[in-house]
């Protein structure tokens, strides 16, 4: 019994609830941490924003707050997840090798951390416990009745 709780890989199931754990705790932390500042003080924080590319500091924000502000929201409820976290990934990477260049690690730290979890959620994709599953088990579906039945037109 032991054996088993300390070398397995874990069931299928374990695995989608740890990813759900995952998208949920990321994406509201960085939500809670950036997103609704961003979304909520737009106006306050527009003309001062950080701009590594030299897009202007509206277009910047506009950015960072749909990665923070919305696609936070998306992981969480793990709709267009994978899309959600690419951006999530762009933006902590921004923040890591732009932002906080200068900084130590200490203060690098945490957005290395969610830009961890946010590949991990890139490769991985959201799990069972998500819409994205629902959408794309209930279009493996349809394709099958389709192959199924020969002709989609019937």
């Amino acid at each position: 019994m032991l054996k088993k709780i300390i070398f397995s890989s874990g069931s299928p199931g374990t695995h989608d609830l740890a990813l759900m754990i995952l998208r949920v705790f990321f994406g509201t932390f960085i939500f809670i941490g950036h997103g609704q500042f961003k979304l909520f003080g737009f106006s306050e924080m527009a003309d001062k924003f950080f701009d590594p590319f030299g897009f202007g500091p509206h277009i910047s924000l506009s950015l960072a707050t749909a990665a923070e502000g919305v696609c936070s929201v998306l992981l969480i409820i793990g709709f267009l997840s994978r899309p959600s976290a690419l951006l999530l990934a762009c933006t902590m990477f921004v923040a890591i090798f732009f932002f906080h260049s200068a900084d130590p690690f200490s203060v690098r730290e945490m957005a290395l951390l969610y830009f961890v979890a946010f590949i991990v959620l890139l490769i991985t994709g959201p799990g069972k416990f998500s819409i994205d599953y629902l959408i794309g088990k209930s279009s493996n579906q349809d394709k099958k009745s389709v192959v199924s039945s020969g002709s989609e037109y019937e």
